[in-house]
C-alpha cells in the first residue's frame, strides 16, 4: 500500500513502524455496549523526499459528530480578562481573544 504525502504530496512514502491494530483512543462505548473495542491500524510512514513522519492512510470508520463545546471554565476566564479595560471615545469597544487555547473566544465588552 502507498499513498501521497501530506506535506509535499510526493510519492516515495515508505512505512517504518507498525503497531498493528489499536483502539481508538478518543472513543468510549456506553458502559451498555460491552464488546471488543473496535481497532485501526496504527502505523508511521516517512516520506523520502521531504522527510515528513506521518501516519498511515487509515479509513474512518465510525461517524464523528460535530463538537462544538465551550467550557464553562473558559468563558468566565473571557470575560473576567476584559473587564476593567479603559474604553474610550475613540475606541469604543474593546476585543479580547483567546488564542492559548483549543478554542477561540472573541468578546467585546
Amino acid at each position: 500500500m502507498s499513498f501521497k504525502c501530506r506535506g509535499c504530496a510526493g510519492e516515495n512514502v515508505v512505512p517504518v513502524v507498525d503497531l498493528g491494530a489499536q483502539p481508538c483512543a478518543d472513543y468510549f462505548p456506553t458502559a451498555d455496549a460491552p464488546g471488543p473495542d473496535p481497532r485501526w491500524p496504527l502505523e508511521l510512514w516517512l516520506c523520502r523526499d521531504c522527510t515528513l513522519v506521518q501516519l498511515g492512510p487509515v479509513e474512518p470508520q465510525l461517524p464523528e459528530p460535530p463538537l462544538a463545546v465551550e467550557s464553562a471554565t473558559s468563558i468566565a476566564h473571557a470575560e473576567q480578562s476584559v473587564k476593567g479595560w479603559p474604553v474610550t471615545a475613540n475606541e469604543p469597544t474593546s476585543w479580547s481573544t483567546s488564542t492559548a487555547s483549543h478554542t477561540s473566544l472573541l468578546l467585546a465588552t
